[in-house]
């Protein structure tokens, strides 16, 4: 056998170094291939976190509170600037008070309210009005320097005389100081300051003994002795009227299920004030200083707002 030339073997072993080089360089390469990042996931994460989350989105858009109803103030009665007195089913007076220095105005009707007459009865403000038949009314109000003065009709209000001397037996709230919170009282015993330290809504005189104040407050103030005592008989911080009955009193109020005047009858100890079931009047909802009522023998007059409304049967139907 002939022995390989030297040349040969050095070809050889070249190509066999060639191999291996070549050999260990693919692996390198696979290896950092292997190790190389996701680049699709990188981007997948970056693309992520660039879109925000929904709790993100949440909190970046504000939401809108619901709104918060606000309860309605409570009711505040104030001393009435309306008076109405009737005489029977057909004939009433009415009376926006005015003041010492604010003319009052008065008006009469002789068709159950379908129609008004205006009349003069010559003081300002009016602070008592009755009416004793269907042509006898007396005001009792301001007069000179808003003096009390007391003025009679006896024509149905078409003429008025000055009867001062019947002032001493007569109840009536003394006009200069009626709507404050000094407000005095004068009844057939004597003047004194009305019970009601926040202010007086209006006077209802029953008879010679008895009457009854009503505060704004609520306090209804009633007194059997001519006025020479009070005693609290009774609260409804929703009443904002009273008049007299032949026995007692009637009482307006702002009252559920009652729409427009919620009407008590309330007697002189301060029965059914409050807990009983009122007779609803027909008419807006009253407004303090807004409402007067008026009863004469089975009929109830009910003045709120720009409406009279008449009952001749206690309520019943209107």
């Amino acid at each position: 056998m002939n022995a390989p030339y030297p040349g040969a073997v050095s070809v050889g072993r070249k190509w066999a170094y060639a191999g291996l080089a070549a050999l260990v360089l693919l692996n390198v390469v696979l290896v950092v291939l292997l190790l190389r990042p996701d680049q699709r996931a990188a981007s997948a994460v970056a693309v992520e976190s660039a879109v925000a989350t929904p709790a993100e989105t949440a909190e970046a858009v504000p939401t809108e509170e619901a709104p918060v109803e606000e309860a309605p103030p409570p009711l505040q009665p104030v001393p009435t600037e309306r008076l109405l007195a009737a005489a029977s089913d057909l004939v009433a007076w009415r009376a926006v008070v005015g003041a010492c220095d604010i003319p009052a105005a008065l008006e009469a009707t002789t068709d159950g309210g379908v129609t008004w007459t205006s009349q003069d009865a010559g003081v300002t403000p009016i602070a008592r009005l009755k009416a004793t038949s269907s042509r006898n009314v007396f005001a009792i109000g301001g007069g000179a320097d808003c003096a009390p003065s007391f003025r009679f009709s006896g024509t149905a209000g078409q003429t008025w005389s000055t009867q001062d001397g019947e002032l001493a037996g007569s109840w009536y709230l003394l006009p200069a100081s009626r709507a404050a919170l000094t407000a005095e009282v004068h009844g057939p015993r004597g003047q004194v300051p009305a019970p009601c330290p926040t202010g007086v809504v209006d006077l209802a005189g029953l008879d010679n003994n008895r009457a009854a104040l009503l505060c704004t407050d609520g306090a209804l103030q009633t007194t059997d002795d001519g006025g020479a005592t009070w005693s609290q008989v009774g609260a409804a911080p929703d009443a904002l009227a009273i008049a007299p009955t032949a026995d007692g009193y009637v009482v307006g109020a702002l009252r559920a299920p009652c729409e427009g005047v919620a009407v008590l009858t309330v007697a002189n100890d301060g029965t059914g004030l409050d807990g009983a079931a009122p007779v609803c009047a027909p008419g807006p909802a009253p407004v303090p200083g807004q409402v007067a009522l008026a009863a004469s023998g089975s009929t109830l007059w009910v003045w709120s707002g720009d409406l009279v409304a008449r009952s001749t049967d206690g309520g019943v139907t209107w």
